[in-house]
């Protein structure tokens, strides 16, 4: 079509017009379904907002009706359309350069010009480059702005990165899929490789919907495998007993329950736990106070530091000469292990060493400090608990005092009595509960490319309509041709989900390294869950499955008289 246009005349602009007018009728079609589906969404997915906000920021919140403001929509889909034009540029100036005589020679087959090789590999070399840059500067200087360039980067990169992959792997390529499949084989990898801009178009497609998956599911491994190792460490007590009411706020209760436990026999030591907020320097910052014996028994739980410590230091803590700090709060308010902090209290000014850089609550985006309960009592004038934790006797059964707990101070304050273990657990269903709107966006994710493949593979059916019908005139059977779309689809999502694998990996790495840290406060650390892996491979194979259905139906019932019929 664009062939016959400039051959009746038509300019160059001409033609790059009326693609990019037709581009953007079908996103002002996508933003109006998109705006529908995302105001429908963000109604869905309040609860699940609203519970991570409860466990990022300590704060009660509930689930309210999503106002619908202009704004938010307006600049929505305005990037709508900007993606749709900006998608559609560099096509519609390659289709308009085409020679006339070239397309129509072609009868529909020709494909547009790549951009020089030399002049696409220095492309590669700078996204390669600007990437490890950015992540080497945001390591060494914590900046979230440049932990955002470099997850751009990467994932441009990643998808530029996709066409000389498949070049350089295609010879080898070809030879196993030919032993393993035949004929149909080698046919659909050299058809592949022939024209490998539908390759690329598709695998860029899975690399960036999986590759998300991936990434989004080793972030939450990652922050769940720090909330159940580094709140666990030092929560191992044989009882630990808190407030029913203890989610997403610090719930508190009385002292008078650690000394009424104390006082059950079988009990051997009680050691209180005091979580808060507060704003000191305009900062809010986490506060988890522990009594002197959790510094001094190690039956309470192990005490790891991040770096160096000064000596004595659990003693130090224990006396209420030092304080500990997250590395959260060490990073955000620019101090290092030795120096002397100043907190405003409800007393006045407080001045402590930084004994060491701890993790053990994840209070405050901006870091948690850690004293003993007795300077908390006298600075903050707060005699509450969160949590008590039970050392049991030898030889006690652990049971009988559970009971006992149960049947009087746990009866009248609706106590929870958990074990270490179950502690831990309850932190991880926090983390998944706080997660949980991650899950719902990754499943649009996936739909998003189960659609852009299945359309990209209907695309390249009517492109290849002629070769599909010539092969059918010569004898090829129906299920042939539905078995080389099969297998031709089978090899791209293979493709896909190693790039997206590793994409989603590297992503993971970055952002559990240093990313989330600057843009959160927290370093989660990394943590690559298997199940996580498995679980993007398992369903990049099968939106692979699924995608070929639609175009491989359609290349079977096509009629070979209609496919060569172009004239």
């Amino acid at each position: 079509e664009i062939g016959v246009t400039r051959a009746l005349g038509a300019r160059r602009g001409i033609v790059v017009r009326e693609l990019l007018k037709e581009s953007l009728l079908l996103g002002l079609g996508g933003v109006a379904l998109g705006l529908f589906l995302g105001v429908l969404l963000a109604q869905r997915l309040m609860p699940a907002v609203a519970r991570t906000a409860e466990l990022n920021f300590n704060l009660t919140t509930r689930a309210t009706p999503v106002p619908i403001r202009i704004g938010p929509l307006v600049a929505a889909g305005v990037m709508g359309l900007l993606a749709s034009v900006l998608a559609a540029i560099v096509p519609a100036i390659r289709a308009a350069k085409a020679p006339a005589v070239e397309v129509l020679r072609a009868k529909g087959l020709l494909q547009l010009p790549a951009a020089p090789a030399g002049r696409a590999n220095a492309v590669r070399v700078v996204l390669v480059t600007l990437a490890a840059a950015f992540a080497v500067l945001e390591v060494a200087t914590g900046s979230a702005a440049l932990g955002l360039l470099a997850t751009a980067t990467i994932l441009i990169a990643a998808c530029c990165l996709i066409r000389p992959v498949l070049s350089y792997v295609g010879r080898s390529l070809e030879g196993t899929v030919a032993r393993c499949f035949g004929l149909i084989g080698r046919l659909a990898v050299v058809d592949m490789l022939r024209v490998p801009s539908r390759t690329v178009m598709i695998v860029s497609i899975m690399t960036t919907g999986l590759g998300a998956v991936v990434w989004f599911g080793a972030m939450e491994g990652s922050f769940e495998s720090l909330t159940t190792g580094a709140l666990g460490q030092v929560r191992r007590a044989d009882l630990i007993v808190a407030s029913p009411f203890a989610h997403g706020t610090v719930a508190a209760v009385g002292e008078d329950v650690a000394d009424e436990i104390a006082r059950i026999p079988g009990v051997e030591r009680v050691s209180s736990e005091r979580l808060a907020s507060w704003t000191s320097g305009g900062n809010v910052i986490g506060i988890c106070a522990f009594d002197a014996p959790h510094f001094r028994d190690p039956r309470f739980g192990d005490w790891i530091f991040n770096g160096d410590h000064i000596a004595g230091v659990l003693e130090r803590v224990a006396r209420g000469d030092a304080i500990l700090a997250s590395p959260g709060f060490a990073r955000s308010h620019g101090v290092k292990v030795g120096d002397t902090i100043t907190l405003e209290t409800p007393s006045g000014p407080f001045s402590a060493v930084l004994a060491g850089l701890t993790v053990v609550s994840l209070i405050s985006p901006t870091g948690d400090i850690v004293m003993t309960r007795n300077l908390f009592r006298r600075l903050w004038h707060d005699s509450l608990i969160t949590r008590a934790h039970v050392l049991l006797a030898p030889g006690t059964d652990e049971g009988a005092v559970r009971a006992a707990i149960s049947r009087g101070i746990g009866r009248r304050y609706r106590l929870q009595i958990l074990s270490p273990r179950q502690l831990i657990e309850t932190f991880a269903a926090e983390v998944r509960q706080g997660f949980a709107f991650t899950r719902i966006l990754q499943a649009m994710t996936l739909l998003v490319v189960l659609l852009g493949m299945a359309d990209a593979l209907v695309a390249s059916v009517i492109d290849r309509a002629r070769e599909l019908s010539t092969m059918r005139a010569i004898g090829a059977p129906r299920y042939r041709i539905g078995a080389l779309l099969t297998l031709q689809s089978a090899i791209m999502g293979f493709l896909g989900v190693a790039f997206a694998v590793a994409t989603g990996l590297a992503l993971a790495t970055l952002w559990g390294g240093s990313t989330m840290e600057a843009v959160v406060g927290w370093p989660i650390g990394v943590s690559l869950p298997l199940r996580t892996i498995l679980g993007a491979v398992i369903l990049g194979i099968l939106v692979c499955a699924i995608a070929a259905i639609p175009p491989a139906r359609s290349a079977m019932q096509l009629a070979p008289a209609d496919g060569l019929r172009c004239d």
